[in-house]
């Protein structure tokens, strides 16, 4: 963890402890459940950082960010989704923008690991309706064309999220 703070090329170091995640969950590892919640703060931080489309290294460093969240998410679910919501919360479109990202991710990724998190992802996303920032609405608006895909939009709640886009 501390690596992150000594280094300016993150990439090897998130591939790296994306590696450690998966190992750790294939063995019922007790330290993964404790460190977790740094862990989903770090990997947060570097998924908010701007990805530089003409730098292949911020590009792979961001797609080992989201399999970082996919691995935890097959492990820890409802520990993710609470994390990622809550993180909604901040009235910051460097955070919001982002995290959305993450949780489309997240619906593509494990889809059977939230099939009993779908409520709880549509109640929490109802947050973003009356979001101003247009970087915001235009990610949500991708979050929601996902959740479509997923039977998200069958729930209770999805209506709205419908008439968002219209």
């Amino acid at each position: 963890i501390q690596l992150y703070k000594k280094q300016t090329e993150h990439y090897f170091i998130t591939q790296c402890l994306c590696m450690i995640m998966e190992a750790a969950g294939k063995k019922n590892c007790a330290n993964l459940a404790v460190l977790l919640d740094t862990l989903l703060n770090l990997l947060h931080q570097q998924g908010c950082a701007p990805v530089d489309g003409t730098n292949s290294v911020t590009i792979k460093n961001h797609n080992e960010v989201l399999r970082c969240y996919a691995v935890a998410c097959k492990i820890y679910s409802q520990r993710v989704v609470s994390f990622l919501l809550t993180k909604l919360e901040v009235n910051q479109e460097k955070v919001k923008a982002p995290t959305l990202e993450i949780i489309k991710h997240l619906i593509n990724s494990c889809d059977a690991e939230l099939e009993d998190k779908k409520p709880l992802i549509v109640s929490g996303l109802k947050i973003i309706l009356s979001e101003q920032s247009l970087k915001v609405r235009s990610v949500f608006g991708q979050v929601i064309i996902t959740m479509a895909h997923h039977q998200y939009l069958e729930l209770e709640g999805g209506h709205s999220l419908v008439e968002f886009l219209v």
